[in-house]
């Protein structure tokens, strides 16, 4: 497997090989007009969580962070994550770098990747999480917001390794 093959594969369905049309959290069906992040966690290079997330979803996922939590992550990840984007839709982020610290990740990393359904974009934008970030991240979470986060994970999916909090689900 090469980040080309998971670029290429972000929005299907690791399972299935189908389009991932579903929110995991609520079961909504999920169309072309609807605002939805995919999130898919690697470790080692191996898929381990896969999750589909509308915006509904996300929204109340986010009531559940503490307002410490989310200013720290904001101050984090804010100004590169606008800067991300605002690029022109036609770019192609296919290089392998951290969004937030720029660090080149290989195959075998533990990463994230995180494809965006924009419903007035015919392009979904994606970006990487690298391991540094992902750290990084997770010590900014108040005792509170980890242990909400653990919880709403382990619903997601029981088995996986590790889970890190994504800043698309903080508003």
């Amino acid at each position: 497997m090469s980040f080309r093959d998971i670029f290429e594969g972000r929005n299907l369905s690791a399972k299935t090989g189908e389009p991932l049309t579903i929110c995991q959290f609520c079961s909504k069906p999920l169309a072309e007009s609807d605002f939805y992040v995919i999130a898919k966690a690697y470790n080692k290079g191996r898929l381990s969580v896969e999750a589909v997330q509308c915006l509904e979803c996300q929204e109340k996922a986010s009531g559940y962070i503490s307002q410490q939590s989310t200013e720290n992550i904001q101050l984090y990840a804010g100004r590169r994550f606008k800067k991300y984007m605002e690029q022109p839709t036609d770019v192609d982020p296919v290089e392998p770098t951290c969004l937030f610290t720029g660090e080149e990740l290989f195959i075998h990393d533990d990463f994230e990747l995180y494809s965006v359904h924009l419903p007035w974009d015919a392009q979904q934008m994606y970006f990487l999480i690298g391991p540094t970030a992902v750290e990084q991240m997770s010590d900014l979470l108040s005792e509170e917001t980890r242990k909400f986060w653990e919880k709403y994970m382990e619903l997601l999916d029981p088995v996986s390794p590790e889970h890190v909090l994504s800043p698309m689900f903080l508003r």
